[in-house]
């Protein structure tokens, strides 16, 4: 849901826990994240429960970049598009490139695509959560093949 980028305003966020279980990486890798947000200058969320201690609410204040006058919203949004667009276009690379059935390494395919390993393994990873890929499970030396 949330690599998809479609998290529905009001949607109650997953914990830290779930957030690395979901995502396949450790607690540290979502600590690292939240990290980079605060580098930005995104405010922290704030987290508070009712009166009775029985649900839980969380306040996602706006980024200050978009409380400046003379901000273009359209600008921003004309980015996320271009970013993915990209994306897009990297997923259809793999996607093809894997047509012919067989399993490849991330070596071969972050060579087809140009990238860095990081980055071409974190499309992979994206890939086989939205069900279009299958890993061989092993850590080093992992193989993907289409679903």
């Amino acid at each position: 849901m949330i690599i998809s980028g479609r998290l529905p305003i009001g949607t109650k966020l997953p914990s830290e826990r779930e957030l690395a279980s979901s995502m396949q990486v450790s607690r540290a890798v979502v600590n690292s994240g939240i990290a980079e947000l605060e580098k930005n200058g995104s405010p922290r969320a704030e987290f508070f429960t009712d009166e009775d201690r029985r649900a839980m609410r969380i306040r996602i204040p706006i980024h200050p970049a978009f409380l400046e006058e003379g901000t273009d919203i359209t600008e921003t949004e004309e980015k996320a598009a271009k970013k993915m667009t990209k994306k897009m276009e990297q997923y259809s690379l793999i996607l093809n490139f894997m047509a012919d059935g067989e399993c490849h390494k991330t070596s071969e395919i972050t060579e087809i695509l140009g990238l860095k390993d990081t980055r071409t393994k974190e499309l992979l990873k994206e890939l086989v959560s939205l069900d279009k890929l299958v890993d061989d499970g092993k850590t080093k030396g992992k193989q993907y093949r289409l679903k």
